[in-house]
Parts: structure tokens; sequence; C-alpha cells
């Protein structure tokens, strides 16, 4: 859940109340709100597979999350399959 969206977020951007660029500068507010490097740590994190049900990464929040991360503990390389 700490990874997540809140559901008044996401409900505003499914729902057409908020563009993409709103969503995404919104979630990215709540991750430096929430700490999400303390969530889990680097090591949790090596290797790992954050799966999504969207079809690309475009709108994906956990591309936010990997992106976020990456960008907070530097040296990390993001793999979108």
């Amino acid at each position: 859940p700490g990874l997540a969206p809140t559901k008044e977020l996401l409900d505003d951007f499914k729902q057409g109340r908020i563009d993409w660029e709103r969503y995404e500068a919104g979630f990215q507010d709540l991750m430096v709100s929430r700490h999400i490097e303390n969530v889990l740590s680097r090591s949790d994190a090596d290797g790992a597979c954050f799966l999504c049900a969207e079809a690309t990464a475009e709108h994906c929040h956990r591309r936010l999350v990997a992106e976020y991360l990456a960008a907070y503990w530097g040296g990390v390389e993001v793999v979108h399959l």
C-alpha cells in the first residue's frame, strides 16, 4: 500500500478529472511525503520485478515508483519488459 496511489488520486485520473501529468505530479508528491525510499531497502529491490496490468509503462504508477527509487538511490537500472 505504501507504493500505491491513493484511491482519490487514482479515481480522479480514471474518471478523467485530471490528466496524466497532474496524476504523475500528485503521485510524485505522495511518494516524497511517504518517503517510499524507506518502504523497501535497496537490497530488497535488487532484481525485483514490479508487475502491472497496464499494457505499457507509459501510464503505470509502478514505472513512477521504479524511476523515483532509481533517481533516489542512483546506479539503478530500470528495464520495462
